[in-house]
């Protein structure tokens, strides 16, 4: 029997490959970019271009915020996480969750 979700997991796996493979090491990596690249996907998925941002404070230093309207019938939700993404060689903890808080 097919997986009903191979296409859905086919992608998710393409996006977590995109993330691990950008460069954003503090120093030498760019979050900017990572961040861009990330805005590129959220548009092609159908997001309003309006509801994708991508902020830069300083060379190499970028920041995506995304507003992914809902219905309305559960409360709204803020998630934070990081870009930096550490590579698997690196030793020492890993990315910590994001934080969901309620506004």
């Amino acid at each position: 029997m097919a997986n009903p979700f191979a296409s859905q997991q086919e992608l998710a796996l393409d996006v977590y490959k995109e993330s691990i493979e950008a460069n954003t090491v503090v120093g030498s990596g760019d979050t900017a970019r990572a961040a861009e690249a990330m805005a590129s996907r959220l548009r092609a998925a159908g997001l309003a271009a309006s509801d994708v941002r991508v902020l830069v404070s300083a060379p190499g230093k970028g920041n995506l915020v995304a507003r992914l309207c809902g219905t309305g019938k559960r409360p709204k939700r803020w998630d934070n996480g990081p870009l930096r993404l550490r590579h698997p060689a690196v030793r020492g903890p890993s990315v910590g969750a994001s934080r969901l808080q309620r506004l």
